[in-house]
């Protein structure tokens, strides 16, 4: 702050120093100016008012360039004692501005003409018993007349701002609160007189409000400026034929311009009658009615409605057509006058598609009524008063119904299924997986619809395997029994359009799981009639796994659905020349389509592996090969035919001239000693082919020498008679 500002110690120093040598200086000068001007001499009076004047006017000035002290209200309204408070006059003490206001406004600083910088704060004070110290107290309010709500406060360069003086100070003043008279808006109701009824201008005599209206408002009592409480009740009218004198009565409808339809009560404490009286003219409701313009008819069955059915998650409508409105399914209000015209509101009821006669379009599911995409309350309009053209103001009736979709994977992946030991030790839940429930189809259930979501037995053994998994799990654990499929009932909020499940508890029961028994492939491999050999159908006997296949393979032991232990062994069959008992057979190839390569054992602890039913048992067909025909060889160059002479005849000789030409042909033929030897092996072949009847089939080891002699003689057989046939087809060539 400047030295020079009002207030410091080195501006009264300097301030008192000025002042003496201005009185010095017009001292001086009155004696200069006596001396000088003799018997027209200036009064010294008249100098010094003068130079007072101007002394002033400069320190006004040098003021004036003071730069204001900032006021801020957060400084002073903690201020202690700088309010006081009254209740009826009496004082309750005095309270800091925070605590008896509710808000205040600040003024702006104004500099004093001594120099003293001053700024003002008006407040709004609370409501009595909302002060510290009142809480809880009633039934006073704000006496305006004795309270003052406005702090001067002054700045010190010490300490700041203060309102120091009491002069200063507010004074936040309390009465007992006036109690406004009870206002009974229904016993007002009854007064009688306090509305005037009109019919097209003439007066109808004086009602009171319940007579002439079907409702009423009432609202707070006020006191007036002449201390006089008042309150109005505004009403709503009836009809004119409703009103009593008027039964019957049609044709007339309210006149608003000419209607006032509040009434305004005034209290009295009267001895002679008091209570809430509507005592003036002015004060009364006026009824009006006039002669109403005649509404054309409007019927409704004259009006279409847009029909359309919404098949699940398309948004094109998969059927759509137009229906006449019926009394059904509309609803039609009263004519009425709206901006010159005629106006009728009908509203379409939420209906079924059959109610709409779309039923045999919403035969696929749950079809609902759509409100998003359908418009029910329709107002019709006519051109003019004049006219009974009835058209839709806005939308055209629409109404649309939209097949309910099944629960998708988003609305299903909160469904649970609990996978729980059967002693109850342990239990974890899991949330339905994909690919292991089946969503049945939509249904109406009692009110809303409804779908089954079923988790199929045979998918339920892998909630047991991520139950195994568990990070915690202390062993295997198995199905406890033969599951059942699970169900999972889900509701359909039409409002919401969401599905939800209502079914909770529902449990896969697990036990320790058992010990897999060993399976011997091998073993079971050589267990007798565990495979049905047949040649073209016909059927050849039972053999075991190892004698019909060259290897097998065997998978790990299973459970299956009813608990037992099963293995699969699957095996590559033999050619069938390679089975015993039809070494040197020839021309069968595999029957795949009426072969099963497969064989299932069961486990039973007393009798180990075997498979008992003849559904779990191998087949191994064979059928005979197709012939491929061979290549036809390059035909050799034909000789002359000979004509042989009858041995009978001549003896084997030639005669005459054909000695020397035929001698060779008309000799006796002989059969070669080479196709002597091929008829023999043909013959041993056939004969060893014949007695393959008599060759055990079903594996007799005590055969077994037999067989492989006679598998070997008729190789050999056969072999000599390829080799006596070429030597025979040698022979003709040359």
């Amino acid at each position: 702050m400047p030295d020079n500002h009002p207030g410091t110690s080195n501006y009264t120093v300097r301030l008192i120093k000025h002042k003496s040598a201005q009185m010095f200086a017009r001292g001086a000068l009155a004696v200069t100016l006596s001396a000088a001007m003799g018997t027209a001499m200036i009064p010294t009076q008249a100098i010094a008012e003068g130079l007072d004047a101007a002394t002033t006017a400069t320190e006004q000035k040098a003021a004036a360039t003071d730069q204001a002290p900032t006021f801020d209200p957060k400084s002073v309204v903690y201020n202690a004692g700088e309010v006081s408070m009254t209740l009826d006059g009496k004082s309750e003490g005095t309270f800091s501005v925070f605590q008896v206001a509710t808000s205040w406004v600040a003024g702006t600083p104004k500099q004093s003409a001594d120099g003293a910088w001053t700024c003002t704060l008006t407040i709004t004070p609370k409501d009595e018993n909302k002060i510290a110290g009142h809480f809880g107290d009633s039934g006073y309010e704000l006496d305006s007349a004795n309270s003052k709500l406005t702090l001067t406060y002054t700045y010190n360069k010490w300490s700041g701002w203060h309102a120091f003086d009491k002069a200063d100070h507010a004074t936040v003043a309390y009465k007992k609160a006036e109690q406004a008279p009870t206002f009974d808006a229904s016993q007002a109701a009854n007064d009688s007189n306090a509305v005037k009824m009109l019919l097209d201008g003439v007066e109808q005599g004086g009602f009171s409000v319940s007579q002439v209206a079907d409702s009423w408002t009432a609202g707070t009592p006020k006191k007036d400026a002449n201390g006089t409480w008042t309150c109005m009740l505004t009403f709503v009218p009836k009809a004119e034929n409703k009103i009593a004198g008027h039964f019957g009565d049609s044709g007339y409808e309210l006149d608003e311009t000419n209607s006032k339809l509040t009434v305004t009560y005034t209290y009295s404490d009267n001895k002679w009658n008091p209570g809430w009286k509507a005592l003036g003219t002015a004060d009364r409701g006026t009824l009006a009615f006039k002669k109403a313009e005649q509404a054309p008819a409007f019927d409704v069955t004259k009006q279409d409605v847009e029909v359309m059915v919404y098949d699940a998650g398309e948004f094109d409508p998969a059927y759509e057509t137009t229906k006449p409105l019926s009394a059904d399914v509309a609803t039609v209000g009263e004519v009425y006058k709206k901006d010159g015209k005629w106006a009728v509101d009908v509203t379409l009821k939420q209906g079924t598609a059959k109610d709409y006669g779309v039923a045999d379009h919403t035969t696929k599911g749950v079809y609902l009524f759509d409100d998003a995409n359908s418009v029910t309350q329709v107002t019709y309009v006519t051109s003019s008063l004049k006219t009974a053209d009835w058209k839709p103001e806005g939308d055209a009736a629409k109404v649309a119904f939209a097949q309910v979709e099944a629960p998708t994977a988003d609305d299903i992946v909160n469904a649970q299924v609990t996978v729980k030991t059967t002693d109850g030790s342990k239990e974890k839940n899991y949330y339905l997986g994909a690919g292991t429930y089946e969503v049945g189809p939509v249904t109406m259930g009692y009110a809303n619809p409804m779908c089954v979501v079923t988790l199929k037995a045979d998918k339920q053994q892998s909630y047991v395997d991520e139950f195994n998994a568990e990070k915690d799990a202390d062993g295997t654990y198995e199905l406890a029994a033969k599951p059942n499929d699970i169900q999972f009932y889900f509701s359909y909020d039409p409002d919401t359009q969401e599905w939800t499940n209502t079914t909770t508890d529902q449990y896969i029961y697990v036990k320790k799981a058992d010990q897999a028994p060993t399976f011997d492939a091998d073993a079971a491999a050589n267990e007798a009639g565990d495979v049905k050999l047949l040649l073209d159908g016909e059927d050849q006997g039972n053999f075991s796994v190892s004698q019909v296949a060259k290897s097998w393979t065997a998978t790990e032991p299973k459970k299956d659905a009813d608990g037992n232990w099963t293995v699969d062994l699957t095996f590559v069959p033999k050619d069938e020349s390679k089975i015993a008992g039809h070494f040197g057979d020839s021309g069968y190839e595999l029957d795949e389509a009426n072969s099963k390569l497969t064989v299932t054992y069961e486990y039973n602890k007393n009798s180990g592996w075997h498979a008992f039913d003849k559904a779990d048992r191998g087949t191994l067909a064979f059928k005979k090969a197709a012939v491929t025909p061979d290549k036809p060889s390059k035909p050799t160059q034909p000789t002359t035919p000979t004509n042989p002479t009858n041995p009978n005849n001549n003896g084997g000789k030639a005669t005459g001239n054909n000695a020397n030409n035929n001698a060779g042909n008309n000799a006796k033929v002989t059969p070669k000693a080479g196709a002597t030897k091929a008829n023999a092996a043909k013959a041993a072949a056939t004969k060893a082919a014949a007695s393959k009847a008599s060759v055990p089939k079903t594996g007799d080891n005590n055969s077994l020498a037999g067989m492989a002699t006679a598998g070997v003689l008729g190789a050999v057989s056969l072999l000599i008679a390829a080799v006596e046939k070429l030597h025979d087809l040698r022979e003709q060539l040359r």
